[in-house]
């Protein structure tokens, strides 16, 4: 049987809706084994969206005092989501998702996870209303920083098509873009990390399928790669979210199993699906 796990939650600390310990109650509740915690590293810009060095430190020394306090109820573990851009010191974790949200150009930048006009508008700006071209530099600059980085987990594979079901700004069939993605897809394999199959935007209702898509999902299985449930929670409501979903797409890609966060010593475990 498949654990409740996730190793994706964001909380107060950034820009979640409720504490680590909300959270944590919360996935007791829902009958969770573990819950990692993976706040938003520190980075040099965007500082509404990242832990600065100060509350990093708070955020480290929190989670570990709830580790201790919930250890015989819950494994908690102390994660961070490190952003293509960030600077955060990985060694600090016991685990690191590695994530790529921004394109940037000297003081501006744009998220393509923020929303569909301000994905628009970067576009426009940084691309010449080429959506097609921001996607293949989106997979170029993630596949260099998962061969450098080598995170434990990669986070979110196509995020760019988070908006894309509602507001279609690129095809998703197209030669150009399966090409970049897959590419990319060979450098996160390389990496070594496990795929997360990711419905945060299921919760947040811009998608009705998680990250990635069956497609790469299938590709990923070809290439003998691991994936993991993650929800990529914001509010305790949705800790899983989506899950029955993200389960359904795992068996259509070929997957027999998944890696969840361990209970001991070993920070990931192999279940199977049935």
């Amino acid at each position: 049987m498949v654990p409740l796990s996730t190793p994706h939650a964001h909380t107060t600390w950034v820009d979640g809706r409720n504490t680590a310990r909300e959270m944590i109650e919360a996935a007791i509740g829902k009958g969770f084994q573990s819950i990692g915690f993976s706040e938003h590293g520190v980075q040099d810009f965007d500082p509404d969206y990242c832990l600065n060095r100060e509350k990093e430190l708070a955020y480290q020394e929190e989670i570990k005092k709830l580790r201790d306090e919930y250890r015989d109820r819950i494994r908690v573990r102390l994660g961070v989501e490190r952003d293509a851009m960030g600077t955060c010191r990985r060694e600090e974790y016991e685990y690191a998702i590695g994530s790529m949200h921004y394109f940037r150009d000297g003081a501006y930048f744009f998220a393509v996870d923020s929303s569909p006009e301000d994905v628009a508008n970067g576009v426009r700006r940084l691309f010449d209303g080429d959506a097609t071209a921001m996607v293949k530099a989106y997979y170029a600059s993630f596949a260099r920083f998962l061969t450098d980085f080598r995170p434990d987990i990669i986070g979110h594979f196509d995020l760019p098509t988070k908006f894309n079901e509602k507001h279609r700004l690129f095809d998703e069939n197209a030669p150009a873009y399966r090409d970049a993605a897959f590419a990319c897809l060979d450098a996160a394999k390389e990496s070594g990390g496990l795929l997360e199959i990711n419905t945060g935007a299921i919760a947040r209702g811009w998608r009705s399928k998680p990250y990635p898509s069956l497609r790469i999902l299938k590709r990923w299985k070809e290439l003998g790669g691991s994936v993991s449930l993650a929800s990529d929670c914001h509010s305790a409501e949705k800790l899983d979210a989506g899950y029955d979903i993200a389960l359904e797409a795992a068996r259509a890609a070929g997957f027999r199993s998944i890696m969840a966060l361990g209970c001991g010593r070993t920070l990931f475990e192999e279940y199977g699906i049935e």
